[in-house]
């Protein structure tokens, strides 16, 4: 008898995420190489990216009033300002980029997505070093007390 291996329950939203991303990009291009489908594949980014950023906005935001910790808050309420900005970028790039037929020729149009996104990559940045720089004090710490 073949023992079956059990999946973790941790590993079915990252299994739901890969499936979930192969399928899109597969409809994505079909729906791209087709003649006259061109508009229905503009959709699939317009409403994939902007509405999961806008979800992953509105739950960092939830989360950041709901904390009774401060450094927790502070941490969420970065998220929720990141993915706001990543929202506008995506919002912005996938319109001009797929309804207006939007080519790269005008500086000014440019930063009209750029520089929301510079602020998500901004504010990820001061994330994740916040993160790291809290873990490491933690690890720090431990070893302290450890070693006392």
């Amino acid at each position: 008898m073949i023992k079956s291996k059990n999946l973790s329950a941790a590993s079915y939203p990252l299994l739901l995420s890969i499936i979930g991303w192969s399928l899109f990009a597969l409809c994505y291009s079909i729906l791209k190489n087709i003649n006259g489908m061109e508009i229905f594949s503009a959709w699939f980014p317009l409403l994939g990216e902007s509405s999961l950023d806008s979800i992953t906005a509105i739950f960092a935001f939830n989360l950041s009033k709901k904390s009774n910790n401060i450094h927790d808050k502070k941490l969420f309420l970065i998220l929720a300002i990141s993915f706001f900005s990543s929202f506008i970028s995506d919002l912005i790039y996938n319109v001009y980029l797929n309804f207006f037929k939007f080519n790269y020729q005008g500086n000014v149009i440019v930063c009209f997505f750029d520089i929301p996104f510079m602020i998500f990559l901004l504010m990820q940045l001061i994330l994740w070093s916040k993160i790291i720089l809290s873990n490491k004090k933690q690890k720090f710490e431990i070893k302290k007390i450890l070693s006392t």
